[in-house]
């Protein structure tokens, strides 16, 4: 979760640790006549499954049950942003990541959530980045903090060849040495615990990762870190899913009828 602290400044408002701070916060900061908005989202159809899963673990749900009633209290809360409180824009149903960066750093966005190495790198290069500008806060609670991984895996399945000197490249990749090599020549955190609370980190190697590395750090002690949920046919649920959601946030269907479809649709795919 990212915020901008000068609009937090300005609106009076200190940053969210909870549910009613974050409600307080987003409408605060709200100047919809203005286009101004405390809470920005990408819900384009094939992003939304992101945010959803981020809410819906926020209240304690179920992100393949969308019937469970704190992952209906989580989309009735989405629903109460964008529609009751006029905190969010409807104008994000179809908005991926790219404009709604671009709005954020424009200050039309209070807080957004987004992959913390990307929007670090985004926010220096824009001369953003700081306590007092655009940084990263801790997941606030709701029921629970919880955040997703962000991650790229590597596999063997039956069509890969040579699997023994494969597993020698895959222990290399799962050792220390190479994750630490990772954060110096990709700038990507280390996935390893042990390696990201570590004493190698703390030297002077590592100094230009401070930012990074202490973001993740926050994360790591203070939320529960959730892989996000996938199904076999993974883009056609995200696709199906998403739609739906758009669809109950314009009201064409109700929260009954939202989750009755996506339970439909998980049967049919998992």
């Amino acid at each position: 979760m990212w915020v901008n602290q000068d609009m937090l400044d300005a609106a009076g408002v200190k940053v969210p640790t909870n549910k009613e701070e974050f409600i307080e916060a987003i409408k605060a900061m709200s100047k919809p006549e203005e286009g101004i908005y405390g809470y920005g989202g990408s819900w384009e159809a094939t992003y939304s499954h992101n945010e959803i899963g981020v809410f819906i673990n926020l209240f304690g749900g179920d992100c393949f049950d969308w019937s469970n009633e704190k992952s209906r209290e989580a989309l009735q809360f989405m629903y109460d942003m964008a529609n009751t409180w006029k905190c969010t824009s409807l104008a994000q149903l179809s908005e991926q990541y790219e404009p709604m960066n671009q709005k954020f750093f424009d200050k039309k966005y209070g807080i957004i959530l987004q992959w913390c190495g990307w929007m670090e790198g985004l926010a220096k290069t824009a001369g953003l980045y700081g306590e007092d500008q655009v940084h990263m806060i801790a997941m606030p609670t709701f029921e629970t903090s919880s955040a997703f991984m962000d991650a790229w895996y590597y596999v063997l399945n039956k069509s890969s060849q040579n699997y023994d000197e494969a597993k020698k490249v895959l222990d290399y990749i799962a050792s220390p040495d190479f994750e630490l090599a990772y954060l110096r020549l990709a700038n990507q955190p280390p996935a390893r615990v042990d390696v990201l609370n570590g004493d190698a980190v703390k030297g002077p190697e590592y100094s230009a990762f401070t930012d990074l590395l202490s973001n993740l750090q926050l994360y790591h002690n203070t939320s529960i870190m959730r892989g996000r949920p996938m199904v076999p046919a993974t883009m056609e649920y995200i696709t199906v899913t998403g739609t739906l959601f758009q669809q109950y946030i314009l009201g064409e269907i109700s929260l009954d009828d939202l989750g009755k479809q996506q339970l439909a649709a998980y049967a049919e795919m998992k």
